[in-house]
């Protein structure tokens, strides 16, 4: 799902509460922006970080929010349990010998 936004600040501000109702949720938000690299060609993209290309790009246009949804699986908890369980019985392994030592 895609919303096209107007103004970055009016429009973030706008929808905070619907946004903040959808990350309570667990779904996932991502911003979409776009700006221009003035020279492009002269600079080595493929090495700069992204904080350096942001810094190169200025100001970005938000295009839109995306919102993504990612349920959990019905199986996820026992998942999880299994998980758990196997963490407490390496750790209880570990703690015994430690205690030999």
């Amino acid at each position: 799902m895609l919303w096209p936004l107007a103004a970055c600040t009016t429009a973030v501000y706008a929808h905070v509460q619907m946004l903040d109702t959808y990350s309570d949720h667990s779904f996932r938000l991502m911003a979409l922006a776009v700006g221009t690299i003035p020279h492009v060609a002269t600079l080595a993209v493929y090495q700069m970080s992204l904080g350096q290309i942001e810094a190169h790009a200025g100001k970005l246009q938000l295009l839109g929010i995306i919102v993504l949804s990612n349920p959990i699986k019905a199986d996820s908890k026992d998942t999880v349990a299994e998980l758990q369980d196997s963490y407490q019985h390496n750790m209880s392994e570990e703690e015994m010998i430690g205690d030999r030592a």
